[in-house]
């Protein structure tokens, strides 16, 4: 039997609800007999039992270690230096997952041993504020751009945004945030169960799943919802983040608090899929957009907005302008509305790149190849 090959990761936080390490995780739960991860953080989530990856993490062969916030950088090197010293040489492949880190571990390959230094963009932007965007992308210019020997990226958007001129210059390859696609297959029988169950037999309702944070331009949605003159739509909105009261308040003041629901954080997403008849995803930016990938799967008409990764494009798409009016957001919402629902939502999943079973053969070759040489 071949070796494991040992990949440790280097990601914000190990919470359910990060986009990272959920697609981390993903596959890592396929992988794990040829590849093992570990992980190394910086940021606790709140409701460790129910919200992180800890638990898994354990059952599948890794660890986790937590060192200081880089924000910290006296005390993170210090923690970091004594690391790489316990661990030096267990490691094949070092992965760093935010790139505007990356002058923390220029180093990486003689501290830690590593054979392969990996950097992996998630992302378009380099974060989800103004603010913390230009203070992440001013300190990955101001500190030399570093990255690793290989680029990964979720897509070629992620990638071009984030590194630049280095695709030209690094070996960069995009790897796919596959998941198990067949569970969001679209299901006649499961769409009414849901419906009934939740109440929205009778209504048209618009969805969109993502967490409650500016990216997600939720304050959008509802002002285009609220021009809808159909008393018979329903707006579902599913996920939780600061800014989840605002929006609330939002839906009050539009008078439309009636017709909007709030699920919060739900283990269910594919059940809802099916109950949804469109969905709404004008992100600001993404760095794939998952979300709407598996809301297609389900065989749902999307209106989206211009920002969205052409990758993430797989079936029935209306394409938004996001300087363009609410009223031309609302137009096209009601465009959405009177589309056919796709019933080959798999085979179009399959056929772009996101089925884990067949991705996870490639990553697990694409990392024995890069050792081999």
């Amino acid at each position: 039997m071949n070796k494991k090959i040992h990949v440790l990761q280097f990601v914000p936080n190990l919470g359910k609800n990060s986009g990272i390490a959920h697609v981390l995780m993903e596959y890592f739960k396929v992988i794990n007999n040829d590849i093992i991860y570990d992980f190394v953080y910086f940021n606790e989530v709140d409701n460790e039992v129910d919200n992180s990856y800890k638990a898994e993490i354990k059952k599948l062969g890794g660890v986790f270690f937590k060192l200081p916030s880089p924000f910290n950088l006296v005390k993170f090197n210090r923690e970091w230096k004594k690391f790489c010293k316990d661990n030096y040489g267990k490691y094949d492949v070092f992965e760093n997952n935010l790139p505007f880190l990356g002058v923390l571990f220029s180093s990486v390959k003689d501290r830690l041993g590593v054979k392969v230094d990996i950097t992996h963009s998630h992302v378009t932007k380099f974060g989800d504020r103004k603010f913390s965007d230009f203070r992440n992308k001013l300190f990955f210019i101001l500190t030399g751009q570093n990255v690793g020997d290989i680029l990964f990226s979720c897509s070629s958007e992620a990638g071009k945004k984030i590194f630049g001129k280095k695709c030209q210059l690094k070996e960069w390859h995009i790897i796919n945030n596959a998941f198990k696609i067949e569970k969001f297959a679209f299901n006649g029988k499961k769409r009414d169960a849901v419906r009934a169950n939740m109440g929205w037999s009778n209504k048209k309702v618009i969805g969109n799943i993502g967490r409650l944070v500016p990216q997600k331009n939720q304050k959008l949605i509802l002002e285009a919802f609220a021009r809808l003159e159909s008393d018979n739509c329903l707006l579902v909105i599913v996920g939780e983040g600061y800014l989840k009261e605002p929006l609330e308040n939002e839906a009050k003041r539009l008078k439309i608090e009636d017709k909007v629901e709030f699920l919060g954080t739900r283990n269910d997403i594919s059940d809802l899929l099916q109950a949804f008849d469109a969905f709404y995803f004008p992100s600001i930016f993404e760095g794939l957009g998952v979300s709407l990938v598996e809301a297609q799967i389900a065989g749902l008409p999307a209106l989206i907005s211009n920002t969205i990764p052409t990758e993430a494009i797989i079936s029935n798409c209306i394409i938004e302008n996001l300087d363009s009016s609410i009223i031309d957001w609302e137009r096209k919402l009601e465009q959405v509305l009177v589309m056919k629902r796709e019933k080959n939502g798999v085979y179009l999943a399959r056929s772009h790149g996101f089925d884990l079973d067949l991705e996870s053969i490639k990553l697990i070759k694409l990392y024995q190849n890069i050792l081999a040489r």
